[in-house]
């Protein structure tokens, strides 16, 4: 090559580095940088039922799909514990790959994580892999975790069957199944140890014997292999002395005479009560002694329940103005004392305008529940109007208005405006200081609302129908009142009447009251109790409620007639062995009530029919 040919070279290569300013590396072609580019797969690893206490390994492979070395600088783990990295990070050329080993041990019945590869790849500096692990343990579930066999009498024996299942996913292996507490075994238990595959069962049967009159509780134990480890299940039972247990084998008949004491041992109380601002002593002691009130009378009526309602006046003219109402349930009938307490102790004291107030057309509320619509426009006013009880077509509001029942109370019913049970005597209390606005007398005036205001006539009409008792309480004010003969006209009207005083004669169930609060508990407490001894019943039976094996034969005599309260009666009760005995002894319960003059529940009794086992 000639010199002058050099210099040409050298001066065309010389001004086109010159004048360069593009990067001039190489990259997979002309102007382009060679780089390590990563591919991951699979993007996650999942582990399935892994029974702990095992290890299972899987891999990962990182992939260098790039031009350039891939430098893998660190795997570094995130998460739970229970994924280990088994290998070590190392450099690929391009094209080479490598596989990552993690190892799960499970911790839990399921375990997350991730593992981050750190590269040099420009665009994936971290790339990170799912790590997903869930454990294949057993599971031991116990059913019932929590049994209350109610009350026994004593010696008789129930069986609850208590299921023992695997919902896991591995082999539950059962070491010890012991029942501890005084009354309770277990039976039916497989020899040990047993072994439920996931997805099975095994029951086994805890037994409850009352040994005497008490609370028991029990405690069901089982070893397994669960990781949860040891597990229970809780029993409660009381023994009763006066109970009944009869043991019959099948095809065999055997006689047992049930004898009570005719009276009511089951009711419902509510309580009206007048919350004008003359009446904050009433409120006061109502709530002050509701809770003794409810203890003294469940020693006389067993099953018993309570409801509460106020009222002030209709919200018109002078008679009184919102928040006055002619009724407010405050609280539904239930069996919860609480509920009750809670519903009496928040009562607010309202003004009231006259003199004269809603008595009886909280009356009729309380035992009708059809509502009240002041100005007959079909439309629930919340100044003026009374809701239904439950909505239906022939309320006041022809059923477009929502009922205030609740079926969620505990121990409620439906009937009447305060949740009355059917069947079950209802008892309203109803205490005021003031005369009764009566729509059936002239000297009264009323709103002229729908269905229409209450009078007397109406009134003994709704709670004849719901075969009430009523008790009148007159706050501060005695025999003389007026509003007392209005108390007495009830009472003769449903035929309530007893003992009001403990003076050994027979009354209207009308008190009065004007003293302390401890004065007011004795004053409700005895005439309560007055009102159910007293009575007398043209028929009473012995029924049976519940006897889903047809154990009941024969019932003797039919029904005793002309019965005053107070009275015993015997009934002789023939079982048959309808049941073919089991292999441990096996318990059911045949529920009866003393009924009276066709339908009205005075008591009720359970007999337990013991099978012996074979």
């Amino acid at each position: 090559m000639s010199h002058s040919r050099l210099m040409l070279v050298s001066a065309l290569l010389g001004g086109a580095l010159g004048g360069c300013t593009v990067d001039q590396s190489f990259k997979g072609g002309i102007g382009q940088e060679a780089e390590p580019d990563i591919l991951i797969t699979p993007a996650a690893l999942t582990w399935d039922s892994i029974p702990l206490g095992e290890t299972e390994v899987q891999a990962f492979t990182v992939e260098n799909v790039g031009d350039a070395t891939l430098f893998i600088d660190e795997v570094r783990m995130s998460g739970a514990a229970a994924f280990t990295l088994l290998t070590e990070p190392s450099a690929l050329l391009p094209g080479e790959k490598a596989d990552y080993e993690v190892a799960y041990t499970p911790i839990a019945a399921e375990d997350t994580g991730r593992a981050w590869v750190v590269s040099n790849d420009p665009d994936s500096h971290e790339s990170a892999v799912e790590l997903i692990g869930t454990s294949g343990s057993p599971r031991l579930q116990i059913t019932p975790d929590d049994y209350a066999f109610g009350v026994l009498p004593i010696l008789c024996s129930d069986t609850v069957t208590v299921n023992l299942a695997n919902i896991g996913n591995a082999p539950l292996q059962v070491d010890g199944v012991t029942e501890i507490g005084e009354g309770f075994r277990v039976e039916s238990v497989p020899e040990l140890p047993f072994e439920i595959a996931p997805g099975d069962s095994v029951d086994v049967d805890v037994v409850f014997s009352p040994i005497m009159a008490y609370t028991f509780s029990g405690e069901l134990i089982v070893e397994s292999n669960d990781p949860a480890g040891i597990k229970s299940a809780f029993q409660s039972g009381v023994g009763r002395e006066d109970g009944y247990c009869v043991s019959v084998t099948e095809g065999d008949d055997m006689p047992l005479e049930l004898t009570f004491d005719v009276q009511y041992k089951v009711a419902d109380v509510a309580f009206l009560l007048d919350t004008t601002c003359s009446m904050s002593s009433l409120a006061n002691a109502m709530a002050d002694e509701f809770a003794s009130i409810a203890s003294d009378l469940a020693g006389t009526i067993p099953d018993i329940t309570f409801g509460a309602a106020t009222f002030d006046d209709y919200a018109y003219s002078d008679f009184g103005s919102s928040p006055d109402l002619p009724f407010i349930l405050r609280q539904q009938q239930t069996s919860d004392v609480g509920m009750a307490q809670s519903a009496l102790s928040s009562i607010p004291i309202h003004s009231g305008g006259d003199t004269t107030e809603s008595s009886l057309e909280a009356l009729y509320q309380g035992a009708t529940g059809t509502g009240y619509d002041q100005d007959c426009d079909g439309n629930l006013d919340g100044s003026t109007d009374v809701p239904p009880f439950i909505a239906w077509g022939g309320d006041a509001f022809s059923g477009t208005e929502a009922g205030v029942f609740n079926e969620e109370i505990e121990g409620t019913g439906e009937l009447g405006g305060f949740g009355f049970r059917e069947d079950v005597l209802p008892i309203l209390i109803i205490a005021t200081d003031a005369d009764m606005r009566d729509n059936d007398d002239t000297r009264y005036r009323t709103p002229g609302g729908c269905p229409d205001d209450a009078g007397m006539s109406g009134v003994l009409g709704a709670l004849s129908a719901l075969r009430a008792k009523v008790i009148g309480v007159g706050v501060n004010f005695g025999s003389s009142a007026f509003a007392w003969s209005q108390m007495e006209a009830l009472a003769a009207g449903t035929g309530s009447e007893g003992d009001m005083d403990g003076d050994g004669t027979t009354e209207p169930a009308v008190i009065s009251w004007s003293g302390s609060s401890s004065d007011f508990r004795e004053a409700i407490v005895d005439a309560v109790e007055g009102l159910v001894e007293e009575g007398h019943f043209d028929e009473v039976r012995l029924i049976v409620a519940d006897d889903p094996y047809g154990l009941v034969d024969e019932i003797d005599p039919e029904a005793y007639y002309d019965v005053d309260s107070g009275t015993e009666v015997t009934f002789t009760v023939t079982f048959h062995g309808t049941i073919a005995a089991e292999e441990t002894d096996q318990t059911y319960p045949v529920s009866f009530q003393l009924v009276a003059d066709g339908d009205i529940i005075l008591d009720t009794l359970t007999v337990y029919v013991l099978v012996p086992g074979a």
